[in-house]
């Protein structure tokens, strides 16, 4: 009977953390990279020119408290119902669907972060 509670309580943990895992999961330099290749994301204002070749180096030399805090702060946007930023990032950048904006609304709008499009939350 222990075991299989055991099991049971082990299941349901797993399952929570894959679904709920990912909205809540930090996103790393690495993650920002794949999604700048995977939207085709051009930045526009503060690091417009910024070549696709340096782009990691900018990312793997943030210290690790900033992608802290823009993790937060996009987090923040993403979740606050009041603020959507899915057509402010259509009209600066390469449109996307919002099935694609929601997948990646932590990223993208770290993203917006960095170029000064959007500002952190106060």
């Amino acid at each position: 009977m222990k075991t299989k509670i055991i099991l049971i309580l082990l299941f349901g943990t797993l399952c929570l953390n894959n679904s709920y895992g990912q909205e809540f999961k930090d996103f790393t330099g690495f993650d920002l990279m794949r999604i700048v290749k995977s939207v085709d994301f051009k930045f526009v204002n503060r690091l417009k020119g910024l070549s696709i070749e340096k782009l990691p180096m900018v990312f793997n030399d943030l210290p690790s408290r900033v992608i802290k805090q823009i993790n937060i702060s996009a987090w923040v946007l993403c979740y606050n119902s009041e603020r959507d930023n899915f057509e402010i990032y259509n009209y600066y950048y390469t449109d996307i669907s919002r099935v694609t904006y929601d997948k990646y609304c932590k990223q993208l709008n770290a993203l917006m972060i960095m170029d000064n499009v959007v500002k952190q939350p106060n």
